[in-house]
């Protein structure tokens, strides 16, 4: 099993390590344009071929864009502890990824886009994130896979479409297939942040959700219900269609 360890060639290698503690911008970026140019150039150019990567003790940044567009990748990514930030684009497109995606408490800063188009065939282990807000598009059109999606107490806003499906969800589409749990401090719910997530029986609102955008649970169904706890009617923050089809019930208890 080969490894790297900072610069290098990417390609041969089954598995790549990597323990710098800044990850470059693009610097395994493969992502390219219509015209086969890549969008971002970083100090490694080309498609990485390696199958999984190992990320070690000493990262604490993943810059912008550094692993896009690397569709080889295969298997769990595991971001371990101590990792800071994840930037804007960071595994965008990484659409191989068949295991567990592990997200830790350490990571503070979560970057656009960061996992769009990623894959993940299990669980989503977001409830450890230490992030106020998850950002727009977060894991839009993400091929991730997870019965429940748990959303820590220090989360306070979800971005436009962070966890937007794509397609119309059937039982073999579908990323949240059982629960979605959100965290007891949300206050903002952004526009079409769970569209087409039609395979959720129900969820409930905390009372601190004050404002929820259009569209938020786009194309939710009748047979989908939809607690709001604190409030016997439609607040002013709540966008008109902000529940999609699904049925809501006002709760005060």
């Amino acid at each position: 099993m080969g490894h790297l360890i900072g610069f290098g060639s990417v390609n041969g290698f089954e598995s790549l390590k990597i323990d710098m503690q800044n990850i470059p911008d693009s610097m395994f970026d493969g992502y390219r344009d219509n015209d086969g140019y890549a969008e971002h150039q970083g100090p490694i150019r080309g498609r990485m071929e390696a199958k999984s990567i190992v990320l070690g003790k000493n990262v604490r940044k993943i810059g912008n864009y550094a692993f896009a567009g690397c569709f080889r990748l295969t298997g769990e990514l595991i971001i371990p502890e101590g990792v800071l930030s994840i930037g804007e684009g960071a595994f965008y497109g990484c659409i191989g990824i068949t295991g567990n995606l592990t997200v830790p408490e350490s990571v503070v800063s979560l970057g656009y886009s960061a996992f769009s188009g990623a894959g993940a065939n299990n669980r989503l282990d977001v409830y450890k994130l230490n992030v106020k807000h998850i950002p727009d598009e977060f894991f839009h059109q993400g091929e991730f896979r997870t019965k429940t999606l748990i959303l820590g107490e220090n989360v306070e806003t979800i971005g436009y479409k962070a966890f937007y499906e794509h397609y119309e969800s059937n039982k073999s589409d579908s990323n949240i297939t059982e629960n979605l749990i959100l965290s007891n401090n949300l206050t903002t719910i952004g526009e079409s942040a769970f569209g087409n997530c039609t395979l959720i029986s129900h969820v409930s609102i905390p009372q601190k959700v004050a404002n929820i955008g259009k569209n938020a649970f786009e194309n939710w169904t009748s047979s989908q219900i939809i607690n709001v706890l604190g409030y016997e009617s439609k607040p002013s923050g709540y966008a008109d269609g902000w529940n999609g089809n699904a049925k809501v019930v006002w709760k005060t208890e």
